[in-house]
């Protein structure tokens, strides 16, 4: 009895893991991998926005100090990425654009500068907290984003060091990192980093077809987490997430995750 005992216990013990599993922390997951896709796609809109502009561009690169780009929500709920520079000694936005998705829909420039939000203000604030001591950065992923997104339950904000490239056709998995900001954006902690090493996969196959998907393993957690889904939304294509720990393969396809059935893939 004790040797059927100890075999079902061993059956057991093996069974992959199901989304039931970790339901909490794949819903956060997916709602942290949407938001920062969402304020990561308003800066690159709001970028291209402001390089057409050539007023715009020239005040903010010559006329005043650049000091960086924040995203906020406004009072309408829509994303607003605003250019932040040093003007007549004070921080001020120079150039505001409002977007929906990839696009740029509100474009207005401050001569003379606008006077910046308290978000604004503490998102300044915990960008400049940030060092590259603090991470292991990737050289060939250099320089790297940056996007403060508000964390679970209203219980304060997350700032997130995105590794990037200009390389077309090719999705950076690591290394990404996240750290929690203080209530006045000083100070850093809690320091999470995604990855263990720097990679790359190519979103398009060698005959220059679309890869049908990314895929790669995660050492980290025994599920996906939300540099996963904001990778999935930025390429357009579904990330299969092989977890080590949990013995399991993940389909993340935007805010969707769910385990993958390995015998039924491909039927």
């Amino acid at each position: 009895m004790l040797k059927y005992f100890i075999a079902l216990l061993l059956v057991f013990i093996s069974l992959p893991a199901t989304a039931q599993d970790y339901e909490e922390e794949l819903k956060e997951a997916a709602r942290l991998g949407h938001l920062l896709y969402e304020f990561d796609s308003s800066a690159w809109a709001a970028t291209d926005a402001l390089r057409k502009k050539k007023k715009a561009w020239k005040l903010y690169t010559e006329t005043a100090t650049p000091k960086g780009w924040v995203t906020t929500l406004t009072d309408a709920g829509k994303l607003r990425t605003a250019f932040v520079a040093e003007l007549n000694g004070k921080l001020v936005s120079v150039f505001d654009v409002e977007t929906k998705g990839r696009k740029a829909k509100k474009k207005i420039t401050f001569p003379e500068g606008r006077r910046l939000t308290d978000d604004e203000k503490f998102q300044i604030r915990a960008k400049s907290a940030f060092s590259t001591k603090d991470i292991e950065p990737c050289e060939e992923f250099l320089p790297m984003n940056s996007a403060v997104i508000p964390s679970p339950n209203g219980q304060g904000h997350y700032l997130y060091v995105m590794s990037a490239t200009k390389k077309p056709n090719l999705a950076v998995v690591g290394r990404h990192f996240r750290f929690r900001l203080s209530k006045d954006g000083r100070t850093i902690s809690n320091k999470t980093s995604f990855t263990n090493g720097c990679l790359g996969l190519p979103t398009r196959a060698p005959n220059g077809g679309k890869s049908v998907g990314l895929i790669s393993s995660h050492l980290k957690t025994p599920y996906p987490q939300e540099h996963h889904v904001f990778l999935s939304l930025a390429h357009d294509m579904p990330f299969f997430v092989m977890t080590s720990s949990s013995g399991q393969v993940w389909k993340v396809e935007g805010t969707s995750i769910a385990p993958v059935d390995l015998e039924t893939l491909g039927k």
